[in-house]
C-alpha cells in the first residue's frame, strides 16, 4: 500500500506539472517576484501550489498582493479545445493603501487623515466628531505643509461646536545652511467666536535648530495681516508672528508634534493672540498604517466682542492613517 500511495502521489505531481504551462496562475507577491505556479490547494491563510522547478510549495497569503487564476473554457466552434483566460482578483484594500502610500513617499510626499468620535451620556448628551488631514512634501530646496481640521458638536440636540481651521506654508529651503524663509496663511471660520470669518497671512526668515531623522526643531519670526469679518473688531490689522514648531520619534511607535505661536499686532501690543497644538501618536499596525491619537488645540485672543471667551480649548483622542 505504501508503494501505491507513493506511485499516486507521484502521478498527480506530474499531471501538475505537466498542466503548468497551460493552467499556471500568476502569485504576485510583496516583493515584486511573479511565481507561476498551480494552485493546488487554498484556505482562509495560505496557498499550496506546483512549480515547475521548485516542486510543492505552501504560502502564506499575507505574501501575495494578487493573483491571476488561470481557467479553462471550452470553444464552442472548435469542440473540447480549451483557451485561457485570466482575470485579476481585487488586492486587499490596505495593500492598495500601502502602494499608494509608497509611491507618495517616493515622491517626498507625507500624509495623514484623522477621525474621532466622543459621546457623554449624563445629565447632558454630547456628540463630538474630530476630523483632520494634514499633507506635507519637502525636496532639496522646497517644503510645503497644509492641514485642515473640523470640530463639530451637539449638547441636547443642539449645535454648540462648528469650527473649521485650514492652514497652507510653503518654505524656501537652502540646502547647506539651516536658515529659510516662509510664506503661510491660515483661514478659520467659528459660529460661536467673535468672528466667524478670520484670514491671516505671514511671511519672514526661520531657522532649524535641529533636523535629523528623529528629532526635528525650528523658530521662525515675521510679519503679515489679520482680517476678521462678523466682528466687531473687523479692520484689516498689521499683525506680527513668532513661532517654534517641534517634533520628536521617541521609538519605532511613539512620536510627540508641539506648535505655539504668537501673534502680536503692531500698533497695538494689547491686541494679541496664541495658538498651541500637542499631539502624541502610537502605531497600532505598520500593515495598516493605523495610529492612535491624542491632541491639544489651545487658542488665545487677548481682544474680543463683549460677552466672548477669550480661550478655545480642546481635547480630542481618535484613530490616524498614514498615506
Amino acid at each position: 500500500m505504501p508503494m501505491v500511495k507513493t506511485i499516486i502521489y507521484s502521478c498527480v505531481f506530474f499531471f501538475c506539472v505537466c498542466c503548468q504551462s497551460v493552467s499556471a496562475d500568476q502569485l504576485f507577491l510583496k516583493n515584486g517576484d511573479v511565481l507561476n505556479a498551480t494552485v493546488v490547494e487554498e484556505s482562509d491563510t495560505f496557498l499550496v501550489v506546483v512549480h515547475e522547478s521548485l516542486g510543492r510549495l505552501k504560502i502564506s497569503k499575507g505574501e501575495v498582493t494578487s493573483r491571476k487564476e488561470a481557467v479553462s473554457v471550452p470553444d464552442e466552434k472548435t469542440g473540447p479545445q480549451t483557451e485561457t483566460y485570466y482575470f485579476a482578483k481585487n488586492e486587499p484594500e490596505f495593500d492598495r493603501l500601502n502602494a499608494f502610500a509608497k509611491k507618495m513617499k517616493e515622491d517626498g510626499w507625507k500624509m495623514s487623515a484623522n477621525f474621532s468620535v466622543q459621546a457623554d451620556d449624563g445629565e447632558d448628551d454630547e456628540m463630538r466628531y474630530r476630523a483632520g488631514f494634514k499633507a506635507s512634501r519637502e525636496t532639496l530646496f522646497r517644503r510645503f505643509n497644509t492641514d485642515w481640521t473640523y470640530y463639530y458638536k451637539e449638547k441636547n440636540g443642539s449645535n454648540t461646536d462648528n469650527k473649521l481651521s485650514a492652514g497652507l506654508r510653503y518654505d524656501w529651503l537652502k540646502p547647506d545652511s539651516p536658515w529659510f524663509h516662509f510664506l503661510g496663511g491660515r483661514y478659520d471660520y467659528d459660529k460661536f467666536e467673535s468672528w466667524e470669518h478670520r484670514l491671516s497671512v505671514h511671511t519672514g526668515p526661520g531657522y532649524r535648530l535641529i533636523d535629523n531623522d528623529l528629532m526635528q526643531w525650528e523658530v521662525s519670526v515675521g510679519g503679515g495681516f489679520r482680517k476678521e469679518w462678523q466682528s466687531e473688531n473687523n479692520d484689516v490689522l498689521a499683525e506680527g508672528i513668532g513661532s517654534t514648531g517641534f517634533s520628536w520619534k521617541l521609538s519605532e511607535r511613539q512620536s510627540v508634534a508641539f506648535s505655539w505661536a504668537y501673534y502680536p499686532v503692531f500698533d497695538d501690543w494689547q491686541d494679541y493672540r496664541t495658538r498651541t497644538t500637542a499631539d502624541w501618536n502610537y502605531l497600532l499596525s505598520r500593515e495598516m498604517n493605523l495610529s492612535f491619537t491624542v491632541g491639544l488645540l489651545h487658542e488665545y485672543q487677548a481682544i474680543i466682542d463683549p460677552g466672548e471667551d477669550h480661550n478655545d480649548t480642546r481635547l480630542y483622542s481618535g484613530v490616524q492613517v498614514d498615506f
